[in-house]
């Protein structure tokens, strides 16, 4: 059965990285709920630290919206259109990663690269004083988001925003972004 030693190549993989939560596939506010709670129940209380669980909560559901938000790779669930990508969760000695990916358009590159380099650009103070001002900024006429997502992502990171682009055609490219949450850290770039 040679696709079933795919599967535990993927399960010792998987386990010997230590990663605790993994999804591939449609990211619908249904599963949102489910993997929320599941590592709300099951893996939040390891380490103790209410600060880390709620960083880690609140990082884990911004990515995954991004997927479903954002991602170019879209399939119709009901009424919807919903977004596909990737997104694990890894436990560390202190801590957590979170990596999330999924396909955006080679177009939109630029714009992103420059976004999340100005963030990682910025010390926690700026950090805070540029989320005030864009919750502050009133939405487009059928925009999705609030445009807060990479800052208020930064915000509970323990390090700089980790991203990188792979292309996949002359039209498509796959974003991947990697946030490391960890316990006790005291707030970066001070």
């Amino acid at each position: 059965m040679t696709e079933g030693k795919k599967l535990f190549e993927y399960f010792n993989l998987m386990s010997n990285d230590e990663i605790v939560l993994a999804f591939n596939g449609v990211m619908t506010h249904d599963l949102l709920v489910v993997m929320a709670e599941l590592l709300k129940e099951k893996y939040v209380t390891k380490f103790n630290d209410p600060k880390l669980t709620k960083k880690l909560f609140s990082v884990f559901i911004e990515l995954m919206q991004n997927i479903a938000y954002y991602s170019k790779d879209r399939v119709k669930v009901g009424d919807k259109s919903v977004g596909r990508g990737i997104i694990l969760v890894k436990e560390m000695k202190k801590g957590y990663s979170i990596m999330a990916g999924n396909i955006i358009n080679l177009k939109d590159k630029s714009n992103l690269e420059n976004k999340i380099s100005y963030i990682n650009s910025l010390n926690f103070e700026e950090l805070k004083q540029l989320y005030k001002k864009t919750i502050k900024v009133k939405r487009e006429e059928g925009q999705i988001g609030g445009g807060i997502g990479f800052i208020d992502i930064a915000r509970k990171s323990s390090d700089r925003l980790l991203y990188e682009f792979k292309e996949i055609d002359k039209d498509k490219i796959f974003f991947e972004i990697n946030v490391n949450i960890i316990e006790n850290k005291e707030e970066k770039n001070e």
